[in-house]
């Protein structure tokens, strides 16, 4: 939250703070006091008058959900009647674009004029071809070229299962990743991959980063290899390096089952500490 406290030379205050049942309230220590205040009269308080701006961002703590509004509680003459009018013009496009969110996720929801099914060994999603082919090359060429998935309307698809494509339709939808562990991330990474969805594939990546331990980087190794992720391998031989996964039995798995890959990557290490 910054506090501006001079009309020229602003002094700001930049916190951050975490609320629960127990905490109702927060203090702020000015970054001056009254005697600063005074001893610059004409600069801090024309017309004997202090003015105040705070910008206030509230998190809900949930990842890619966007603010809902931000609200300027300032005087008028803190603002020029154009910065007003793109303040409003943001907010506009800001609740424009939440409306056209949920009127597209309610295509999927709703399986309004679907013309499309998506068919694993359980499940039938319905689904749309147009929305499909915006988010995924693959989808566009299947559905645009002389293959059986144009004239059948139906796409079969055993290699994933049915929570997988749920999760990959929904972000087609949606560009939101629903909670993933480490398992869930893989397949949906592997989706991602057969379709080509690479705003998909790199959220996956990223979660797959943050879910390093030394008991699964050594598979997320061997998974990164098949992909051709160069930017996941680093990231996982750094891992590797940093937290001496070399000397673990997982290690010496992967030097039975890959042996030239924990060759390329030992030669990383030498290379990085010559």
């Amino acid at each position: 939250m910054p506090l501006n406290g001079f009309p020229s030379g602003n002094k700001c205050i930049r916190k951050e703070f975490l609320f629960c049942e127990k905490e109702k309230q927060k203090l702020f220590i000015l970054p001056f006091s009254k005697n600063d205040l005074i001893a610059n009269k004409n600069l801090c308080l024309p017309d004997d008058v202090l003015s105040f701006r705070l910008e206030c961002t509230f998190s809900t703590g949930k990842i890619f959900e966007e603010i809902e509004k931000v609200v300027y509680g300032c005087e008028k003459f803190l603002t020029s009647e154009a910065d007003d009018h793109c303040l409003d013009e943001e907010n506009a496009l800001s609740a424009s674009k939440r409306i056209l969110n949920e009127d597209i996720k309610s295509l999927f929801r709703d399986n309004i004029l679907s013309d499309i099914k998506l068919k694993t060994s359980s499940k039938t999603y319905l689904s749309h071809k147009s929305i499909l082919s915006a988010r995924s090359p693959v989808f566009r060429a299947m559905f645009s070229n002389n293959m059986k998935e144009k004239f059948n309307e139906c796409v079969d698809i055993d290699d994933l299962d049915s929570d997988t494509v749920c999760r990959m339709l929904h972000y087609v939808y949606t560009a939101e990743i629903q909670d993933l562990e480490w398992e869930n991330a893989c397949d949906l990474y592997r989706a991602a991959d057969k379709y080509e969805i690479l705003a998909l594939r790199d959220d996956c990546s990223a979660i797959l980063k943050t879910k390093l331990c030394s008991t699964n980087a050594c598979e997320v190794l061997i998974f990164a290899d098949i992909h051709q992720d160069n930017d996941l391998k680093t990231s996982v031989q750094d891992f590797i390096f940093d937290h001496d996964i070399i000397i673990s039995d997982e290690w010496e798995q992967l030097m039975k089952s890959h042996l030239k890959l924990a060759a390329d990557t030992m030669r990383l290490q030498i290379q990085r500490n010559s």
